[in-house]
This record gives structure tokens, sequence and C-alpha cells, in this order.
């Protein structure tokens, strides 16, 4: 991706880009953009208006955890174009989107911030509470601040997200993309929903299958999930699927078809009341509940009774 260009009301830049008017920024990976992320950037937008500064939202194309550890399957909650999409529903002016590259891992906190106020005219920064950046890793907020003062950039510090955010969640459990990853591959859906303050969404190209579905009244439609996205604990799940701005009732199958003596993971949806041909394009996923564990059955006879009880339920929770 090169130049820049607007998402909605939001510019997205990239590092050859330059901003000209003074920016109020804050700094994230953002993955999941749940409520944490959210709040903070709410709150980036009251500090900018308060401030006459346009907000800034910097973050970064890769994880750092997929450069520091190549190898490393990490799974994310939001792939890019997921996360982008977010964050522009939160109407920032800009979102400034960085490869995490070698120089940026190697810049300690006064390099990215000279960088970030030599490029992106940076007067104000917004941190979160628990947040650090630059290769030197501080922890003091204090030490920040007295970074920013030499720099004439101010800090100001985002408290936590309130813990009534969390809704029926233990109030121990706090919001982090960390746990939400935990809830989803524990298949607590609706905890992770209310954390991320909306349905877990997954996306992908629809693809042939071995059409096993379409035998027993069943038929799926198969995805291709981008590398990276993170697929929840195996299962049936009820969920609404959208496709071309329409949506439909329907229950996601994430497993090795056992019953099938299947090897490998696939992520199948029964689309209820529709049968267009729908091969070859991107559909979305929304997860509401979890119905049930994988398991292996006797033959397709009592595959499919299963699944006739797994519509009713999930008729009765949608």
């Amino acid at each position: 991706m090169c130049g820049n260009f607007f998402y909605k009301k939001m510019q997205i830049i990239f590092e050859n880009n330059r901003i000209f008017e003074p920016t109020c920024a804050t700094i994230g990976v953002f993955d999941g953009v749940h409520l944490g992320h959210r709040f903070l950037l709410e709150n980036l937008k009251k500090e900018a208006i308060l401030s006459g500064l346009k907000p800034l939202v910097v973050t970064f194309k890769n994880h750092p955890q997929h450069f520091f550890e190549p190898q490393n399957k990490f799974q994310l909650l939001t792939i890019e174009e997921e996360k982008i999409g977010l964050i522009s529903a939160l109407n920032p002016d800009f979102l400034l989107l960085l490869d995490f590259n070698k120089e940026i891992a190697a810049m300690k906190a006064v390099d990215f911030l000279l960088f970030l106020k030599n490029n992106y005219c940076l007067k104000k920064l917004i941190i979160g509470y628990n947040h650090s950046f630059g290769s030197d890793k501080i922890k003091d907020f204090e030490q920040y601040k007295q970074i920013g003062k030499s720099l004439e950039i101010e800090f100001k510090q985002c408290p936590a997200a309130p813990p009534t955010v969390v809704g029926e969640l233990n109030n121990t459990l706090k919001i982090s993309s960390s746990n939400i990853r935990k809830l989803l591959c524990e298949g607590d859906i609706e905890n992770a929903n209310v954390m991320l303050g909306r349905d877990y969404a997954v996306s992908g190209v629809v693809v042939d299958g071995e059409k096993n579905g379409q035998k027993i009244g069943f038929p799926t439609a198969n995805l291709s999930v981008p590398p990276h996205k993170l697929i929840p604990k195996s299962g049936v799940y009820a969920v609404k699927i959208l496709i071309a701005n329409q949506t439909f009732n329907g229950m996601l199958y994430i497993g090795n078809r056992p019953t099938l003596h299947g090897k490998t993971q696939t992520v199948e949806v029964n689309i209820f009341d529709f049968n267009e041909n729908i091969y070859g394009r991107q559909i979305t996923v929304f997860l509401k509940y979890f119905v049930r564990e994988d398991q292996k059955f006797n033959s397709l006879t009592e595959l499919k009774a299963q699944l006739t009880k797994d519509k009713t339920e999930i008729l009765g929770l949608l």
C-alpha cells in the first residue's frame, strides 16, 4: 500500500506521508479494538477537541509479535482491514499505519517521539494507563512526561476503562486483547463479545468443500480465513452471516470433522433459508453463542439428527 487516502471521514497515512496540522495522538497495536481501546480513543478525541488539535491514531500494519518471533503462529483478533474499519468508525482525523520493522523496533521512546513530532506534527500524546513504547521500555509515566517536556510535547495518561463496561464478567478479569483471546479459545464467546463491545467476526472467501453437508440436508459455505486470524474453539456456534449487506441466521462449525475422519480444521457455515451460489465471494460471520463441543458420530444419520437439534436450538437463541 502506498500514498494516502480517505476511509469514510478518516484519512489513512503511511510512513512516507506527512501531516502539517498540529496533532494529538495515541499509540497502540489496538488488536481487537475492544472496549478498553475504544475508551482510550474516545479520550483522544475529547483531548484533541479541548486542545484545538487533530486526533491521530498511531498503529502498526503488522503485530510486533510477528516481527520479534516470525515463526510464532500468534493469532490476531483483527487483521489489518478489520482494524482499520473499527478505528474509522470512531472518526479520528488521521490513522497512521506503520510497518513494525527493525528501525521502529530499535527506536528509544525519545527517538520515536521525535519521529512523530518531525513528521506528523505531534503536540500532545495520550498514553494508556499501562502502555509503554520504545526499545527502552520505560514504565514510569513521569519519565515520559520529562522526555515530552524536553521536546515540547505534552503528555496525558488515560485511566483504565471503567470496570462497569465488562457487564456480567467477573470484575477481576480486565479488558485486554490477551484475555479476549483466552475467552475465545475456551469457547466463551458471550463474555468475549462483552469485552469487545461487539460480536466477534470471522470473514473469509467461500471455497469449494467436500459437499458432505449437502448429502444430509445441511449445505455449508466453507471459508478460507486469512492467516493469523484467531479461530475460536472447535464446536458449533449460533451466528449471523453478512452477505452483500444482507444478514442471515445460521450455524457455524469449527473443527476437523471427526465423523468424516477429517485431518485438518475447517470453518464452515450453514446459512438458514439461503440457496444462492456464493463461491468466490467474501462473507462475514458474527459469532453469538457457543452451542456445543465438536464430537464424533457413528454415522451421517446420527450427525444429521444432531444438526437438526442444533438448528432448532440456534433458532431459539437468535
